[in-house]
């Protein structure tokens, strides 16, 4: 019983010390755009069916910040399961989004993504709005649960931010994250 009073006293102990070591202090940790870049590149491949006949695919990650309108920028290239002349549908897509962070996971994640630019060739006339609209249900899709970049437990700075973030903001092509309680 003494050994458990005394476990419960140093973790109390620990936690009162963490929070005033923490408390009134505010702390920046900056993820540049090719950190960024690197963990939106290990989410893909990415492969969604619709109508159990058409099959989009996303491949060949971009990733941009864009500090004037505080968003993040990403582009792939596309592909349907669709062959006409004997060459599938394809083009690129770029979509951009503000950032959401979600404290569950430490994630953050494209916030309301829209489709900036989309050239997809080799789709007739008669299926452009068909193509964009099956790519934007998968963007939408692909965005909800994969996030951009995930914070680190094994990182100091990077565990802390998910306990005590405040703010996120793009500058310097930077993503800007402020810790503090």
């Amino acid at each position: 019983m003494k050994y458990a009073i005394s476990a419960i006293a140093i973790i109390v102990t620990i936690a009162l010390a963490s929070y005033f070591y923490v408390s009134g202090k505010e702390y920046l940790v900056e993820l540049s755009e090719e950190e960024l870049h690197q963990k939106f590149k290990e989410s893909v491949p990415y492969k969604k069916n619709y109508l159990f006949v058409i099959d989009v695919f996303l491949k060949n990650p971009r990733l941009e910040l864009l500090e004037e309108n505080n968003r993040v920028k990403v582009g792939l290239d596309v592909t349907f399961n669709i062959i006409v002349n004997d060459q599938p549908f394809g083009g690129s897509l770029d979509v951009s989004g503000g950032v959401k962070y979600s404290n569950k996971n430490g994630g953050f994640y494209l916030d309301s993504p829209a489709i900036e630019q989309l050239d997809v060739t080799g789709v007739p006339p008669e299926y452009t709005d068909q193509a964009s609209k099956y790519l934007e249900a998968a963007v939408k899709s692909y965005y909800e649960d994969r996030p951009i970049y995930v914070l680190s437990s094994f990182k100091s700075d990077e565990a802390l931010a998910k306990m005590v973030l405040k703010s996120v903001e793009v500058k310097d092509k930077k993503l800007l994250l402020q810790l503090g309680l």
